[in-house]
């Protein structure tokens, strides 16, 4: 009987032992990972948790400093970009430049861009097909792109993105294209407009840790 209570007492010490460890901040132990972590949502710091606690010290340690190292990367190459994609339609006899932006009403656009546009001259109607962010979490760079077009393209084209800051693409009347602002520092990243199914036009662009990006116009027939 004595051997049966000391068994049982040993089961409940190690169960106790693995409800302590798994209920501790283990990402609290490493103030590098602890930051890196900061933004994410308390499920995914139980996740990790959960599974740093299923590891030995040293695989542990392995496994973090791989985490921070991913985390550091996407810090100094990684990206964010507020986006926006517009379409021109031209208009008989339409002298100036108009925005047309049915989900919101406001402009994409900085004054300054819309005048440049119009120095062009580029005229008729801008009509607001989408906005949105993408990119990596975490990245402290962010980039504003804005693409203007009026056909679909026939083969890929690329544009580098700038390190930081903002890039206005736009397809002119001729076909040919132009950028605002035309010189800029150039980051090894790209951005990407090319064909895609039957009347479509896809844009993507590298964010640091892979790509992203989907279908942005269509056509029509």
């Amino acid at each position: 009987m004595n051997r049966l209570w000391q068994y049982i007492r040993v089961i409940l010490v190690v169960l106790l032992f693995i409800q302590e460890t798994s209920a501790q901040d283990l990402i609290k132990a490493y103030p590098e990972l602890d930051r890196l972590l900061g933004q994410r949502e308390p499920r995914d710091r139980e996740a990790i948790n959960k599974m740093l606690s299923s590891m030995s010290p040293e695989e542990r340690n392995k496994f973090v400093q791989e985490m921070i190292d991913t985390g550091l990367r996407i810090e100094r190459e990684g990206i964010t970009v507020d986006e926006a994609y517009m379409k021109l339609r031209k208009t008989e006899n339409q002298s100036a430049l108009t925005i047309e932006n049915r989900s919101t009403g406001n402009s994409p656009l900085t004054a300054e861009e819309i005048a440049q546009l119009a120095r062009i001259p580029l005229t008729g109607t801008l009509e607001v097909l989408g906005t949105g962010r993408g990119g990596v979490a975490g990245a402290k760079k962010q980039v504003r792109l804005r693409v203007i077009m009026q056909r679909p393209v026939a083969a890929p084209i690329e544009f580098f993105l700038p390190m930081e800051g903002s890039l206005l693409i736009v397809q002119l009347d001729d076909a040919k294209w132009i950028t605002f602002p035309q010189e800029y520092f150039q980051s090894t990243k790209t951005v990407v407009i090319k064909p895609s199914g039957e009347n479509m036009t896809s844009i993507d662009y590298d964010v640091g840790n892979g790509r992203t990006g989907g279908e942005r116009y269509s056509w029509g027939r």
